[in-house]
């Protein structure tokens, strides 16, 4: 009984001082931002009624590099990389008061590895893994505490 008691009392101690999650936020592009292009590349910049882009474009008119789509008021949507007009690495999503509401890994503008989204408390909502585009496996959700909720496991989801 006491040794159950010690654990129980450990356990419960070391969720006091667990850390909450951080809430991670998308940087402020000042007025006068400009990009610094890879050699080969330009500037270049779009802004419609919903949203748009900053970033550079190859001499094919292809997005390369580093790569900003921002909401019609100018804050940051999602950023990443582009390699040749597809995404490619880790992207991070923001919305639209700037709280990071995700990050999605791409390989050739395909989902590819572990995809997360955020509470708006910045836990854990969903994790799910992809391969070639397609959901692989169980996605898992998490509640506003971080503690696992449901799971669903699902076939032929594609992205692109």
């Amino acid at each position: 009984m006491i040794r159950k008691t010690l654990i129980v009392s450990l356990v419960v101690a070391a969720s006091a001082f667990a850390a909450p999650p951080v809430l991670e936020r998308a940087p402020q592009l000042p007025s006068n931002f400009t990009m610094q292009c890879e050699e080969g590349s330009t500037w270049a910049g779009q802004y419609g009624l919903k949203h748009g882009f900053i970033g550079c474009v190859d001499a094919q008119g292809q997005m390369q590099g580093k790569t900003f789509y921002i909401y019609a008021d100018g804050s940051i949507q999602d950023i990443g990389l582009m390699d040749h007009g597809n995404r490619t690495g880790v992207w991070k999503h923001f919305d639209r008061q700037g709280n990071k509401i995700g990050e999605t890994t791409f390989v050739n503008d395909r989902f590819e590895g572990k995809r997360v989204t955020f509470h708006a408390n910045g836990q854990i909502r969903t994790i799910d893994n992809w391969n070639q585009g397609a959901l692989v496996g169980v996605r898992q959700y998490f509640d506003m505490n971080g503690n696992p909720a449901t799971s669903f496991a699902t076939a032929d989801t594609t992205t692109k």
